[in-house]
Protein backbone atom coordinates (compact mmCIF):
# COMPACT_ATOMS: atom_id res chain seq x y z
CA UNK A 1 0.00 0.00 0.00
CA UNK A 2 1.91 2.93 -0.94
CA UNK A 3 2.13 6.29 -2.01
CA UNK A 4 1.56 9.86 -0.92
CA UNK A 5 -1.75 11.70 -1.04
CA UNK A 6 -1.19 14.36 -3.59
CA UNK A 7 -0.19 11.65 -5.96
CA UNK A 8 -3.62 9.17 -6.02
CA UNK A 9 -5.44 8.53 -9.37
CA UNK A 10 -9.03 8.37 -7.71
CA UNK A 11 -9.98 10.37 -4.18
CA UNK A 12 -10.54 8.17 -1.50
CA UNK A 13 -13.84 6.33 -0.89
CA UNK A 14 -15.31 6.57 2.33
CA UNK A 15 -16.49 3.44 4.46
CA UNK A 16 -20.31 2.41 4.38
CA UNK A 17 -20.15 -0.41 6.98
CA UNK A 18 -23.89 -1.02 5.31
CA UNK A 19 -21.97 -2.24 2.36
CA UNK A 20 -20.49 -5.02 3.78
CA UNK A 21 -23.29 -6.28 5.43
CA UNK A 22 -22.18 -9.94 4.65
CA UNK A 23 -18.85 -9.73 5.47
CA UNK A 24 -20.04 -8.19 9.54
CA UNK A 25 -22.71 -10.52 10.22
CA UNK A 26 -23.71 -9.75 13.89
CA UNK A 27 -20.21 -7.89 14.62
CA UNK A 28 -19.62 -4.55 14.47
CA UNK A 29 -16.90 -2.44 13.59
CA UNK A 30 -15.07 -0.76 16.62
CA UNK A 31 -12.98 1.14 15.02
CA UNK A 32 -12.10 2.04 11.68
CA UNK A 33 -8.92 3.63 10.14
CA UNK A 34 -7.79 4.63 6.69
CA UNK A 35 -4.19 3.32 5.92
CA UNK A 36 -1.67 5.37 4.36
CA UNK A 37 -0.81 5.69 0.60
CA UNK A 38 -2.09 3.78 -2.36
CA UNK A 39 -3.05 5.17 -5.85
CA UNK A 40 -6.03 4.00 -6.60
CA UNK A 41 -7.95 2.17 -4.08
CA UNK A 42 -8.89 2.83 -0.43
CA UNK A 43 -7.85 0.31 2.50
CA UNK A 44 -8.67 0.90 5.76
CA UNK A 45 -8.09 -1.24 8.67
CA UNK A 46 -10.95 -2.24 10.71
CA UNK A 47 -11.03 -4.08 14.50
CA UNK A 48 -14.58 -5.73 14.95
CA UNK A 49 -16.69 -6.69 17.87
CA UNK A 50 -14.91 -10.53 17.84
CA UNK A 51 -12.12 -8.99 18.19
CA UNK A 52 -10.56 -9.94 13.97
CA UNK A 53 -8.09 -7.36 12.76
CA UNK A 54 -8.69 -7.37 8.80
CA UNK A 55 -8.39 -4.68 5.84
CA UNK A 56 -11.22 -3.32 3.69
CA UNK A 57 -9.38 -2.94 0.51
CA UNK A 58 -12.50 -0.28 -1.60
CA UNK A 59 -11.69 -0.58 -5.15
CA UNK A 60 -12.00 1.80 -7.42
CA UNK A 61 -12.57 -0.64 -10.43
CA UNK A 62 -15.18 -3.36 -9.99
CA UNK A 63 -12.02 -6.26 -9.88
CA UNK A 64 -12.59 -7.40 -6.57
CA UNK A 65 -13.02 -11.35 -7.66
CA UNK A 66 -9.89 -10.76 -10.38
CA UNK A 67 -7.73 -9.66 -7.46
CA UNK A 68 -8.73 -12.73 -4.60
CA UNK A 69 -7.43 -14.74 -7.31
CA UNK A 70 -4.39 -13.37 -7.82
CA UNK A 71 -3.91 -13.13 -4.10
CA UNK A 72 -4.99 -17.07 -4.74
CA UNK A 73 -2.68 -17.93 -7.03
CA UNK A 74 0.50 -16.20 -5.48
CA UNK A 75 0.00 -17.45 -1.82
CA UNK A 76 1.05 -21.00 -3.43
CA UNK A 77 4.37 -19.59 -3.97
CA UNK A 78 4.62 -16.29 -1.39
CA UNK A 79 3.32 -15.59 1.54
CA UNK A 80 0.54 -13.12 1.03
CA UNK A 81 -2.45 -11.80 3.46
CA UNK A 82 -5.87 -14.54 3.62
CA UNK A 83 -8.79 -13.62 1.58
CA UNK A 84 -11.50 -13.21 4.22
CA UNK A 85 -14.47 -12.15 2.04
CA UNK A 86 -14.87 -10.16 -1.44
CA UNK A 87 -17.47 -8.77 -3.33
CA UNK A 88 -17.79 -6.70 -6.64
CA UNK A 89 -15.46 -3.27 -5.75
CA UNK A 90 -14.16 -4.46 -2.22
CA UNK A 91 -11.82 -7.10 -0.41
CA UNK A 92 -11.53 -8.27 2.73
CA UNK A 93 -8.19 -9.21 3.80
CA UNK A 94 -6.63 -10.81 7.13
CA UNK A 95 -3.88 -7.93 8.48
CA UNK A 96 -0.36 -8.63 8.53
CA UNK A 97 1.48 -6.80 11.19
CA UNK A 98 4.82 -5.23 10.72
CA UNK A 99 7.05 -2.54 8.69
CA UNK A 100 7.96 -2.03 5.06
CA UNK A 101 11.01 -4.05 3.57
CA UNK A 102 14.16 -2.00 4.15
CA UNK A 103 16.85 -2.03 1.60
CA UNK A 104 19.78 -3.76 3.72
CA UNK A 105 21.48 -7.03 2.33
CA UNK A 106 19.24 -9.50 4.25
CA UNK A 107 15.65 -8.49 3.21
CA UNK A 108 16.86 -7.39 -0.46
CA UNK A 109 18.50 -11.05 -0.41
CA UNK A 110 14.42 -12.64 0.85
CA UNK A 111 13.17 -9.89 -1.62
CA UNK A 112 14.85 -11.45 -4.35
CA UNK A 113 14.05 -15.34 -3.56
CA UNK A 114 10.40 -14.11 -3.36
CA UNK A 115 10.73 -12.92 -6.85
CA UNK A 116 12.04 -16.08 -8.11
CA UNK A 117 9.42 -18.20 -6.70
CA UNK A 118 6.65 -15.76 -8.26
CA UNK A 119 8.63 -16.51 -11.61
CA UNK A 120 8.42 -20.79 -11.28
CA UNK A 121 4.35 -19.17 -12.68
CA UNK A 122 5.20 -19.87 -16.31
CA UNK A 123 2.24 -18.75 -18.67
CA UNK A 124 0.88 -19.48 -22.58
CA UNK A 125 1.13 -15.89 -23.39
CA UNK A 126 1.66 -12.24 -21.45
CA UNK A 127 -1.28 -10.11 -20.57
CA UNK A 128 -3.82 -9.63 -18.00
CA UNK A 129 -4.19 -12.43 -15.34
CA UNK A 130 -8.60 -12.85 -15.33
CA UNK A 131 -10.75 -13.97 -12.51
CA UNK A 132 -10.92 -17.07 -13.91
CA UNK A 133 -7.31 -17.88 -14.66
CA UNK A 134 -7.58 -17.07 -18.36
CA UNK A 135 -5.11 -14.60 -19.76
CA UNK A 136 -5.96 -11.69 -22.01
CA UNK A 137 -3.13 -10.61 -24.04
CA UNK A 138 -2.14 -6.64 -23.53
CA UNK A 139 -3.33 -4.18 -26.64
CA UNK A 140 0.15 -4.20 -27.80
CA UNK A 141 4.03 -4.76 -26.82
CA UNK A 142 6.37 -3.60 -24.56
CA UNK A 143 8.36 -1.60 -27.57
CA UNK A 144 4.90 0.35 -28.88
CA UNK A 145 4.17 1.59 -25.25
CA UNK A 146 7.68 3.27 -24.63
CA UNK A 147 7.37 4.62 -28.14
CA UNK A 148 3.73 5.72 -27.57
CA UNK A 149 5.34 7.31 -24.49
CA UNK A 150 8.10 9.10 -26.02
CA UNK A 151 6.01 10.95 -28.14
CA UNK A 152 3.32 12.52 -25.83
CA UNK A 153 4.38 16.16 -25.50
CA UNK A 154 4.07 16.15 -21.65
CA UNK A 155 6.45 13.14 -21.48
CA UNK A 156 8.56 14.98 -23.93
CA UNK A 157 8.25 18.52 -21.96
CA UNK A 158 9.73 16.84 -19.00
CA UNK A 159 12.93 15.08 -20.71
CA UNK A 160 13.68 17.87 -22.98
CA UNK A 161 13.81 16.81 -26.73
CA UNK A 162 18.05 15.88 -26.68
CA UNK A 163 16.87 13.38 -23.85
CA UNK A 164 14.19 12.14 -25.36
CA UNK A 165 15.45 11.76 -29.04
CA UNK A 166 18.73 9.53 -26.73
CA UNK A 167 16.00 8.12 -24.29
CA UNK A 168 14.72 6.60 -28.25
CA UNK A 169 17.85 5.42 -29.80
CA UNK A 170 18.80 3.62 -26.46
CA UNK A 171 15.38 1.56 -26.61
CA UNK A 172 16.09 0.75 -30.21
CA UNK A 173 19.56 -0.28 -29.47
CA UNK A 174 18.86 -1.98 -26.45
CA UNK A 175 15.49 -4.17 -27.28
CA UNK A 176 17.04 -7.70 -27.48
CA UNK A 177 17.69 -7.14 -23.73
CA UNK A 178 14.26 -6.29 -23.24
CA UNK A 179 12.70 -9.22 -25.05
CA UNK A 180 10.58 -11.09 -22.11
CA UNK A 181 7.39 -11.35 -23.27
CA UNK A 182 8.37 -14.95 -25.25
CA UNK A 183 8.30 -16.74 -21.80
CA UNK A 184 6.29 -14.67 -19.19
CA UNK A 185 6.28 -15.62 -15.83
CA UNK A 186 3.86 -14.59 -13.07
CA UNK A 187 4.77 -10.74 -11.76
CA UNK A 188 3.75 -8.85 -9.19
CA UNK A 189 4.30 -5.39 -10.67
CA UNK A 190 4.05 -3.05 -8.24
CA UNK A 191 7.08 -4.89 -6.14
CA UNK A 192 8.66 -2.17 -4.19
CA UNK A 193 9.06 -1.96 -0.55
CA UNK A 194 5.73 -0.64 1.06
CA UNK A 195 4.20 -3.71 -0.42
CA UNK A 196 6.28 -6.07 1.10
CA UNK A 197 5.70 -6.44 4.66
CA UNK A 198 8.46 -7.69 7.16
CA UNK A 199 8.02 -9.00 10.49
CA UNK A 200 10.59 -10.39 13.02
CA UNK A 201 13.23 -10.22 10.30
CA UNK A 202 11.48 -12.10 7.61
CA UNK A 203 9.34 -11.21 5.19
CA UNK A 204 5.97 -12.24 6.09
CA UNK A 205 3.48 -10.91 3.43
CA UNK A 206 3.19 -9.48 -0.19
CA UNK A 207 0.53 -6.66 -0.51
CA UNK A 208 -1.66 -5.30 -3.22
CA UNK A 209 -1.86 -7.55 -6.34
CA UNK A 210 -4.06 -5.60 -8.92
CA UNK A 211 -1.52 -5.07 -11.03
CA UNK A 212 -0.15 -8.99 -11.33
CA UNK A 213 -0.12 -9.82 -14.77
CA UNK A 214 2.01 -12.69 -17.06
CA UNK A 215 5.19 -10.68 -17.81
CA UNK A 216 8.53 -10.37 -18.40
CA UNK A 217 10.86 -11.77 -15.51
CA UNK A 218 12.57 -8.77 -15.21
CA UNK A 219 9.75 -6.09 -14.15
CA UNK A 220 9.90 -7.55 -10.29
CA UNK A 221 13.21 -7.35 -10.46
CA UNK A 222 13.72 -3.88 -11.81
CA UNK A 223 11.23 -2.15 -9.90
CA UNK A 224 12.97 -3.35 -6.67
CA UNK A 225 16.87 -2.44 -7.91
CA UNK A 226 14.66 0.93 -8.73
CA UNK A 227 14.67 1.43 -4.56
CA UNK A 228 17.67 -0.40 -3.97
CA UNK A 229 21.16 1.20 -3.40
CA UNK A 230 23.52 0.19 -5.81
CA UNK A 231 26.37 -1.48 -3.83
CA UNK A 232 23.67 -3.88 -2.80
CA UNK A 233 22.38 -5.24 -5.79
CA UNK A 234 24.13 -8.36 -5.27
CA UNK A 235 22.70 -9.31 -2.58
CA UNK A 236 19.37 -9.65 -4.82
CA UNK A 237 21.02 -11.67 -7.02
CA UNK A 238 21.88 -13.73 -4.17
CA UNK A 239 18.62 -14.13 -3.25
CA UNK A 240 17.36 -14.88 -7.15
CA UNK A 241 19.59 -17.09 -7.14
CA UNK A 242 19.08 -18.84 -3.61
CA UNK A 243 15.03 -19.19 -5.29
CA UNK A 244 16.43 -21.03 -8.45
CA UNK A 245 16.52 -18.43 -11.02
CA UNK A 246 19.38 -18.89 -13.60
CA UNK A 247 20.45 -15.06 -14.20
CA UNK A 248 22.65 -14.37 -17.24
CA UNK A 249 25.47 -11.81 -16.80
CA UNK A 250 23.67 -9.02 -17.89
CA UNK A 251 20.56 -9.26 -15.79
CA UNK A 252 21.31 -5.62 -13.96
CA UNK A 253 21.11 -4.00 -17.27
CA UNK A 254 17.80 -6.16 -18.42
CA UNK A 255 15.83 -5.21 -15.46
CA UNK A 256 17.19 -1.58 -15.40
CA UNK A 257 15.72 -1.53 -19.63
CA UNK A 258 12.12 -2.90 -18.73
CA UNK A 259 11.97 -0.88 -16.03
CA UNK A 260 12.56 2.23 -17.57
CA UNK A 261 8.92 2.08 -19.06
CA UNK A 262 7.62 2.93 -15.42
CA UNK A 263 9.76 6.14 -15.48
CA UNK A 264 8.38 6.98 -18.85
CA UNK A 265 4.45 6.55 -17.42
CA UNK A 266 5.11 8.23 -14.27
CA UNK A 267 6.18 11.42 -16.29
CA UNK A 268 2.53 10.90 -18.08
CA UNK A 269 1.30 10.77 -14.95
CA UNK A 270 -0.03 13.14 -11.60
CA UNK A 271 2.81 12.49 -9.88
CA UNK A 272 5.39 15.44 -8.26
CA UNK A 273 7.21 17.29 -10.09
CA UNK A 274 9.69 15.95 -7.35
CA UNK A 275 9.05 12.35 -8.36
CA UNK A 276 8.85 13.53 -12.03
CA UNK A 277 12.47 15.07 -11.75
CA UNK A 278 13.87 12.19 -10.13
CA UNK A 279 12.51 10.06 -13.19
CA UNK A 280 14.36 12.15 -15.27
CA UNK A 281 17.40 11.74 -13.63
CA UNK A 282 16.90 8.30 -13.71
CA UNK A 283 16.67 8.40 -17.18
CA UNK A 284 19.85 10.31 -17.68
CA UNK A 285 21.74 7.36 -16.07
CA UNK A 286 19.84 5.02 -18.38
CA UNK A 287 21.11 6.41 -21.50
CA UNK A 288 24.69 7.39 -19.87
CA UNK A 289 24.81 3.59 -18.78
CA UNK A 290 23.41 1.65 -21.67
CA UNK A 291 23.41 3.72 -25.07
CA UNK A 292 25.73 3.40 -27.40
CA UNK A 293 25.63 6.88 -29.03
CA UNK A 294 26.93 9.87 -27.11
CA UNK A 295 23.64 12.04 -26.40
CA UNK A 296 24.73 15.34 -24.83
CA UNK A 297 25.84 18.45 -27.35
CA UNK A 298 25.73 15.44 -29.77
CA UNK A 299 25.81 16.82 -33.54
Amino acid sequence: MTGGGRDRRHPHRPLVPEQIADFLGDRAIVSSDLLPGGKSNSNYRLLLSDGSDCVLRLLSARNASREAHLIEMAGELVPVPKVLSADSDWIALEFIPGRPLQCNPHELLQAGEVIARLQTRRFDCAGWIEADGSVTAFDFPEGDFTATMLGRDDVRAWLGEELADATARMIEQTLHLRDGLSDPRLVHGDFNPPNIVVRDGRIAAVLDWEFAHAGTRWMDVGNLLRHAPRELWEHVRQGLEQGGATLPEDWQARAELVDLSSALEFLASGRSDDFKRRCVRRLEGLVERYSTLRWRGDN
